[in-house]
């Protein structure tokens, strides 16, 4: 399709071009008004046009020369867009079924050594644990691809209701304080509304806090993970997540609300994820007619914002 537009661009803005094509329609239509002799007509058509050619050739081949270099240029392009999706979506499909297996092999495992063995009690409580965990692990990952294919498909609907947003946010900090205890980071929260009630989804609203709060964890090592709450306007409210952690490189800010956008192998392998929830994130604040922006340097942490009006208009 862009080969075609630039086509018609090139053709457009070039006068010769357009005085032969003009010079052989001209030609046709005087062969089509007198058909009496075929042969005579089409002999005098072929003769005009070689004429006209040969008049525009030295300064029509240039102009030929350059669209077709871009053509190659224009064709070269999207073979190397169409290559590195593939291989986006290869990786992808890698990931997957690593991130699946693994907690399932674990699961397996426990249960077989349950079934088969006299265990002690901590080692009993702790295989309890290791499943637990492991089961909410794969459960988060279907969620997960079930959610994406939601969204794809526009089968995803929000659901009105009015609730207190500092009680969500509270309920979302308190789910995600084992991960930031466990990494021994700090976690600040600062929740400034006159007015704590809006009109939302409640449930993708704390999806977006929760998936917000997961990446800046999952990604920083050392220091604070902090949230911001608080009314831009009286019609709007701003949810602001930063962290300290490694960042995001300049080149990738643009795509970082891509799906699949972290399956880059090397991040892959050593943070884990499928790279989804940021997609996730992005699709439903613009579900709910809201904004997501983020800033970031490398090496110094990233800040996510996501602006919201606070009632979400019906038939979202």
């Amino acid at each position: 399709m862009e080969g075609w537009q630039r086509f018609t661009q090139w053709r457009k803005e070039n006068r010769e071009l357009r005085r032969l094509i003009d010079r052989v329609e001209d030609a046709f239509q005087e062969w089509m008004k007198n058909q009496q002799d075929e042969n005579l007509m089409m002999g005098g058509l072929l003769s005009q046009v070689r004429k006209q050619w040969q008049e525009l050739e030295p300064n029509l081949l240039p102009s030929v020369a350059a669209f077709y270099q871009l053509s190659i240029e224009v064709h070269n392009r999207q073979i190397e867009e169409i290559t590195s999706s593939q291989r986006i979506k290869d990786d992808f499909l890698a990931v997957v079924s690593h991130e699946l297996r693994t907690p399932l092999i674990s699961i397996l495992g426990w249960i077989s050594l349950l079934r088969n063995r006299k265990l002690g009690e901590a080692t009993t409580a702790h295989a309890f644990e290791t499943i637990d965990r492991n089961a909410k692990h794969q459960a988060l990952l279907i969620d997960n691809l079930i959610h994406i294919s939601n969204l794809k498909a526009r089968r995803l609907k929000l659901k009105q209701q009015e609730f207190n947003l500092t009680h969500l946010v509270n309920r979302t900090i308190e789910s995600v304080r084992p991960k930031v205890e466990a990494k021994n980071l700090a976690l600040n929260v600062c929740v400034n509304l006159h007015n704590s009630r809006i009109i939302n989804d409640h449930v993708h609203l704390q999806q977006i806090l929760f998936n917000l709060l997961s990446n800046a964890i999952k990604f920083t090592h050392l220091g604070i993970v902090s949230v911001e709450i608080y009314e831009f306007s009286l019609d709007e409210i701003v949810i602001m997540v930063k962290d300290t952690g490694i960042g995001i490189p300049e080149t990738e800010l643009q795509n970082v609300f891509e799906q699949f956008q972290q399956v880059d192998m090397t991040t892959y392998r050593r943070y884990g994820g499928l790279g989804l929830g940021l997609a996730i994130t992005s699709h439903l604040v613009r579900m709910m007619q809201g904004t997501i922006t983020v800033e970031s340097k490398l090496g110094e942490g990233s800040a996510f914002r996501v602006q919201l009006p606070r009632r979400v208009s019906p038939g979202m």
